[in-house]
Parts: C-alpha cells; structure tokens; sequence
C-alpha cells in the first residue's frame, strides 16, 4: 500500500511540473496592469529658417498596476511590446494587498510618452505582450499575457 501511495505522489509531482504549474518562486506580487489614458497629439513645429512646418507625433499614456488581495509588494520592472521593445515607463512601485481586502489595492500609476517623430502610429499598432515584475526579496517572473493587449 506505501509503495501505491509513493508511486502516486511521485507521479503528481512529474505532472505539476511537466505543465509548469508547480512553482518554487515566493513574495513576487500578483499585478493587473490597465491603461487609463492613452492620447496622441501632434504637434506642428516651424523651421525659422525655411518656413516649413512639419507636424510631430506624440503618445501619452498612463499605466495603472493593481495588486490583488493578499499579493506582496514589488516593482514592475518592464513592459514588454510585441514585435521587442519596451514601454518607457520606468519602473513602477507597488505595494502589498491585505489578503482581507475585497478589492484590488492601487492604482499605482506611471506616465510616460512616445515620440513617433513626423510619423503617427496606427491604430492598435502598440500592444503589450508581458511584463516583468519583481519582488522586494529580488525574486522575478516574466508574466506573459494570453492574448496581446493594444495600448493605442
């Protein structure tokens, strides 16, 4: 009967860590990024010499992170965009959720802009595809989304 019961523990071990759910990482906090604000404006700016005008692009977001109930604090270290590259957001600080909340803490929020220079982005163009977020004890995890979410 204990070998029965060895072999089956065994076995549920292989399982949860053949499907990559059987992890061995602590206090990284558990994060819901949103963007409350994503603007683009344009600018037209004159050469004093020539008279010409060329028009600039610029996109101005603001990134909210969230923490859930029970989460520890940490810091989003970067904003991955699909296609490479990084969101210049710097890095966001978040703090710890009680596990008594019934809410989500924050918004932790971050702005920043992009440049695009005389040529605007098209819509749906910019989107997220992971983040990188990491605990105060200097553990981290690359949380990949499960479909690409458009900033703009």
């Amino acid at each position: 009967m204990k070998k029965w019961l060895m072999l089956g523990a065994i076995a549920t071990v292989l399982v949860l860590v053949g499907c990559n759910n059987f992890r061995w990482e602590t206090s990284i906090p558990t994060v819901e990024l949103g963007i409350s604000q994503s603007k683009l404006t344009s600018n037209t700016v004159s050469d004093p010499t020539t008279g010409q005008q060329t028009i600039t692009y610029t996109l101005n977001l603001t990134i909210d992170a969230y923490t859930l109930p029970g989460s520890p604090g940490g810091t989003i270290v970067a904003i991955n965009l699909t296609g490479g590259g990084l969101l210049p957001s710097g890095i966001i600080a978040v703090e710890a959720c009680p596990s008594t909340s019934t809410k989500l803490c924050g918004p932790y929020s971050q702005s920043t802009s992009i440049n695009f220079g005389t040529t605007p982005p098209q819509p749906g163009s910019i989107q997220i595809e992971s983040f990188l977020v990491k605990g105060f004890t200097g553990n981290a995890r690359t949380i990949t989304l499960p479909k690409p979410q458009p900033v703009y």
